[in-house]
């Protein structure tokens, strides 16, 4: 909704620039390595977050304005969320003396937070010729290559896990879009990138690694286990009936959830409904 209350003003500004995902693109274990931009649309993804993702790529690209679609497949650096992220959780958990995890191995099209918001400066100052561009190094790494460069940089000598044999499905885009408009792009080596992450945590973040419990991210997968087991039996009732309500009425339907209802603020939408399940008012 939000995005869709900006793009009714697009006449009142300048440019908006949108942060994307890849998982615009359909499922992962659908889409190609090093996915192009004219994948898109062939595949409509499954889960709330890629579909939301997915509504707002489609628009930008139907209804041409003033919007620009940047996709993004990953990005690590300062700030973001250590106790989920790989990168970080992994520079954390060496700072706190414990072991490298790994859920399972896979080639990743990682971005540098720097790199990023050189790319994004281009699009600031400079118009576009497309809508969307995949914005990524184009050279996927895998995690076990990123743990070896964390146990480097610490200088000790910690084990790295693999919870699960064998290979994910590949997560990467082609940039050759982004190249071949813009120029080369000197993207920052992981080496580099990740000593200075692993130095700002050390020094930095405040984080107090000596406190810390044994703890490690969460796969997607377990999150969204957690997140069943609660909501499994229990009727539910969804603010929001546009983009999120198609999503999770999407959800609940692939998961057998008891989705009772849909609340919204807009009147227009009263007495409608979501495969069969009615929108009503705070009301109601």
């Amino acid at each position: 909704k939000m995005y869709f209350n900006l793009e009714r003003c697009s006449k009142s500004f300048g440019k908006l620039i949108c942060v994307g995902s890849g998982s615009d693109y359909g499922p992962k274990n659908l889409i190609p390595p090093l996915v192009r931009e004219d994948f898109f649309g062939d595949y409509v993804p499954a889960d709330i977050y890629g579909f939301s993702k997915y509504v707002i790529a489609k628009n930008v690209e139907d209804d041409p304005k003033n919007i620009i679609n940047l996709r993004v497949f990953g990005i690590y650096g300062k700030y973001e969320d250590y106790t989920r992220r790989f990168i970080s959780n992994n520079i954390c958990r060496v700072l706190a003396g414990k072991g490298i995890s790994i859920n399972k191995n896979m080639l990743f099209d990682y971005l540098y937070v720097d790199d990023f918001s050189r790319m994004l400066e281009i699009f600031v100052n400079n118009d576009s010729q497309q809508k969307s561009y995949n914005i990524c190094t184009s050279d996927p790494i895998d995690f076990l290559t990123y743990a070896a460069i964390i146990r480097d940089v610490d200088g000790g000598d910690l084990t790295i896990d693999v919870k699960q044999e064998g290979m994910n499905t590949e997560y990467s885009g082609d940039n050759s879009q982004f190249l071949q408009e813009f120029g080369n792009f000197d993207f920052t080596d992981p080496k580099i990138a990740i000593a200075e992450l692993y130095d700002w945590y050390k020094n930095s973040s405040e984080i107090a690694f000596e406190e810390m419990d044994f703890w490690q991210a969460r796969s997607v997968n377990e999150t969204i286990t957690s997140l069943l087991e609660k909501l499994k039996g229990k009727p539910l009732v969804v603010w929001g009936a546009r983009m999120t309500g198609i999503g999770f009425s999407r959800f609940s339907r692939k998961n057998d959830l008891n989705l009772i209802g849909f609340v919204d603020s807009d009147p227009s939408l009263y007495g409608k409904f979501i495969d069969g399940v009615e929108i009503g008012g705070p009301e109601s």
